[in-house]
């Protein structure tokens, strides 16, 4: 399997749950595998950490943390079971040995191997909506704001306004990824779609105004994720969908790949 058809692959799972089926107009593609509850479960969010998928899944206002072998669909653990989730449930991201998860108005930590707790850290005063983690840190966004993480302790170290003043109005980050220690975010503005690229001070590196165009229509790329030199976004135009591959270094578009209609 060549690089980008795992990353789309490995995208397609974080996007639609764990069970998706890709239909063309002819033609009926299986998923390889699927995961079946009780009826009663809430398939919250997911991310995906090389060969595993981590997601939370309710009933609210409790929820359980769940680790599947991705090959396989193989349940390998589960955290939290019957823990109050709070607001924002399903907020999560998986780096190496460790997911942090936001749970209850607490920033928590998992270790990957077991799914047993490392810490746990109140964090009242900016609500994430996205997390990103990388090696030693981990990020957030919420409402106009990036803060930046320790990730052994669970530390709050900057925190940083990044909205953008566009065509008379404030405009603020909704999506979050981040890879070998650059933070790559999404604000969208009035006719443009903005990816930013920052450092670990968080200062932007870079502004793109990313927006994809059909004729006289504009799409935004969503579900941004960043491996190595490359970043890919999902694009959504009517119908179809297209995966987008980004330079990683000045934003710069690569290709676009129909992965509904192949």
């Amino acid at each position: 399997i060549n690089r980008e058809k795992l990353i789309c692959q490995l995208l397609c799972v974080v996007l639609f749950s764990l069970c998706i089926t890709v239909v063309s107009a002819e033609t009926i593609y299986p998923v390889s595998w699927t995961v079946t509850g009780s009826g009663t479960e809430t398939w919250q969010e997911s991310v995906n950490n090389g060969d595993f998928v981590y997601t939370v899944v309710g009933p609210a206002p409790t929820f359980s943390l769940l680790k599947y072998r991705g090959s396989t669909g193989e349940l390998m653990w589960a955290a939290g079971t019957g823990e109050s989730m709070g607001l924002f449930p399903g907020v999560l991201s998986a780096y190496d040995e460790y997911i942090i998860i936001y749970q209850n108005s607490n920033l928590v930590k998992y270790r990957t191997s077991d799914g047993s707790k490392v810490w746990t850290v109140p964090e009242s005063s900016y609500l994430p909506k996205k997390i990103a983690a990388d090696k030693d840190y981990f990020y957030t966004i919420s409402g106009f704001y990036l803060i930046k993480y320790r990730a052994s302790d669970g530390a709050r170290l900057l925190v940083k306004d990044i909205s953008i003043f566009d065509s008379g109005a404030y405009y603020h980050p909704f999506e979050l990824t981040v890879d070998k220690g650059y933070i790559y975010t999404r604000t969208g503005g009035v006719g443009v779609d903005w990816l930013r690229k920052h450092d670990v001070g968080l200062k932007e590196i870079y502004r793109v105004d990313e927006m994809y165009h059909d004729g006289s229509v504009g799409y935004g790329p969503k579900e941004w994720t960043a491996s190595g030199n490359y970043l890919y976004a999902i694009i959504n135009i009517g119908t179809d969908s297209l995966l987008a591959k980004y330079q990683a270094s000045n934003g710069a578009l690569v290709w676009t790949k129909s992965i509904l209609y192949p």
